[in-house]
């Protein structure tokens, strides 16, 4: 009888052993997910501020453009 309840916990012990060991695989496997998510995330990020950086160097070079215009306009009209 004792045999068989040593025999019994032995099993038990091992099957929790391969339990625990798949739950570390499953929870590796769902931050390699989580990594590439993020990755994925941040790359989007970068894209868009890389765009909007652009667009905003362009919007201030069409404004100073502008505001250069309007500075040799003045000037031209008070040497008039």
């Amino acid at each position: 009888m004792a045999l068989e309840l040593n025999f019994l916990g032995e099993v038990l012990f091992g099957l929790s052993l391969i339990s625990m060991t798949l739950s570390l695989f499953i929870a590796l496997v769902e931050i390699s997910i989580s990594v590439n998510a993020i990755n994925y995330e941040l790359e989007g990020i970068k894209k868009f501020s890389r765009s909007h950086k652009k667009d905003e160097k362009n919007q201030n070079d069409e404004n100073h453009d502008e505001d250069e215009d309007k500075i040799n306009i003045n000037k031209e009209k008070k040497s008039s």
